[in-house]
């Protein structure tokens, strides 16, 4: 702490960890989700079927969706003590929206392509303010700020990666791509807590005195609350703050 490049050194820091990368998932499928959204759905369904004005409209609506479940989830996730099925809701948006665009016939829908748009929304809530406050959960105190800009690094990178190949890539393609990370979020969460449970059973054993290991434990400690619900609050803010 103190110095300029500290924040950085934090970030870097933290890519050893692989619960960093296990977490990452859904930072990876919201990147290119958004860009697929934005960039192919929007230029070859929204636009010639209902103008471009309504595609201000469809963005306007999936950030207001994403608002109003941003604030349901962040109450589910404080009250409930638990962030998983949340997390597991958010994944399933992401897989409907590439099963969409491949089986669905996009081109004829009219104004109920509303729907996928809600569906973003609803994704985008997730990752907002649940992921977030995962995040913190995971790497709390001093960590946090790396963390959350590693979080950051991921969902923009995935964002600009899919926005760059979507001249050269298929439909198809894009939507496997954003099917396999939607896949893995939850996998991946589970998998982290169990690291991470692993890793605190292994510091305790060192320092003696260790229970035997239970590997059904699935969620961590939330080290902070109000870490956590103020990671919320900011993804609520963002989320009013901008539209896709």
């Amino acid at each position: 702490a103190g110095t300029a490049g500290s924040p950085l050194l934090v970030a870097v820091s933290l890519w050893k960890d692989p619960v960093l990368w296990c977490i990452a998932p859904m930072n990876f499928a919201f990147g290119f989700e958004a860009a697929f959204m934005n960039g192919y759905v929007n230029a070859v369904y929204a636009k010639p079927q209902l103008g471009e004005a309504w595609v201000g409209y469809l963005g306007a609506a999936t950030a207001l969706v994403g608002a109003i479940f941003s604030f349901v989830f962040g109450v589910v996730a404080m009250r409930g003590g638990t962030k998983g099925p949340i997390l597991l809701i958010g994944s399933v948006s992401f897989i409907i929206l590439p099963l969409l665009a491949w089986k669905a016939q996009l081109g004829v829908w009219g104004y109920w392509l509303l729907v996928p748009y809600a569906i973003q929304g609803v994704g985008r809530s997730v990752y907002e303010s649940t992921n977030r406050g995962i995040f913190a959960d995971f790497f709390p105190g001093d960590k946090a700020e790396g963390a959350f800009a590693n979080q950051m690094m991921q969902s923009t990178l995935s964002f600009a990666v899919c926005f760059f190949f979507s001249a050269t890539l298929s439909k198809d393609s894009l939507s496997f791509i954003i099917l396999i990370f939607s896949v893995a979020v939850y996998p991946g969460y589970i998998l982290s807590c169990r690291l991470r449970r692993f890793a605190e059973h292994e510091e305790q054993e060192r320092v003696g005195g260790a229970a035997p290991f239970d590997v059904d434990v699935e969620e961590p400690t939330v080290a902070s609350s109000a870490v956590t619900s103020s990671a919320d609050a900011a993804g609520r803010a963002s989320l009013r703050a901008r539209a896709p």
